[in-house]
């Protein structure tokens, strides 16, 4: 007969580690990570806080492991003699609205033993991972080339070195990457769009049931014209300064994003958004 009790009961090992669940807006500041996300709306909503995410148990185990990689990686590159110089956290473009730190740099690989390279590390599953090798990162996964770029362009670099993880088997795939001024440009010019129009943004795809749109947190907002967050990020009265700060014409002051969220009673939603109105 089978154990029912294990079906029935909630309060198992597996219940207990999945059940952690995080439930918030992101993470404040636009950074050069997500500059790739294809769907400008999507970048729309994300830096104007209309509706909070959620990461749950499986996925910030996949963080970690990507974590532990890296670590292992990194290991493997000092202990080979390389020149490494650590993460950095404070890259800026578009004078300081677009933030970013990478992986680091490294110098001293055979490719070019003189040459200062951005250092970008991505663990991947195996179905990811021979596709980018097959492809090459530009085609396989543009969103990280974009991300590179603009390391590149803040750090005034000119190349970078893309190392992929396969969280399968351990094999490396390893790219020297050139800057490109045209995917620069054109990325940072879609930012400012990001940054400062005051209507609705191009969507990825018109169809609601297209793959990318389907598995997206603001589909309901987008297509159903749900109610979205009310924060002063979706008022009429603040603006976007730079990093994470933003300023309410209102009551004459800068806000840091726990002031964003709060919110205040004269809550008026941009015109952007009039089709939406607030939770």
């Amino acid at each position: 007969m089978a154990n029912l009790i294990k079906f029935l009961n909630p309060e198992t090992t597996k219940h207990a580690l999945d059940k952690k669940v995080t439930i918030d807006f992101p993470r404040g500041y636009p950074g050069m990570s997500g500059a790739g996300e294809e769907c400008l709306r999507k970048r729309q909503y994300e830096h104007h806080f209309c509706e909070k995410g959620e990461i749950n148990a499986r996925t910030q185990r996949i963080f970690s492991v990507g974590h532990l990689f890296e670590n292992i990686l990194n290991n493997e590159l000092k202990e080979l003699g390389y020149e490494m110089f650590g993460e950095q956290s404070n890259l800026t473009l578009l004078d300081g609205r677009l933030l970013g730190h990478n992986d680091g740099t490294i110098r001293g690989i055979p490719e070019a033993p003189g040459t200062i390279h951005v250092l970008e590390i991505k663990t991947m599953n195996d179905k990811s991972f021979k596709d980018t090798e097959k492809k090459g990162v530009a085609k396989s996964k543009p969103g990280y080339m974009i991300q590179m770029q603009l390391y590149m362009q803040s750090m005034k670099l000119d190349r970078a070195l893309f190392i992929a993880i396969n969280k399968n088997d351990c094999n490396y795939y390893i790219e020297r990457v050139y800057k490109d001024k045209n995917i620069i440009d054109e990325v940072l010019n879609k930012t400012i769009d990001v940054f400062e129009s005051k209507i609705l943004l191009t969507r990825l795809s018109e169809k609601r049931s297209f793959y990318k749109c389907s598995w997206c947190n603001y589909k309901d907002i987008c297509f159903d014209s749900a109610p979205i967050e009310k924060t002063c990020r979706s008022c009429i009265a603040s603006n976007f300064i730079k990093g994470n700060t933003w300023h309410c014409w209102k009551n004459k002051e800068d806000m840091d994003r726990d002031k964003q969220i709060e919110c205040c009673d004269e809550h008026q939603l941009m015109e952007a958004f009039k089709n939406n109105g607030t939770k």
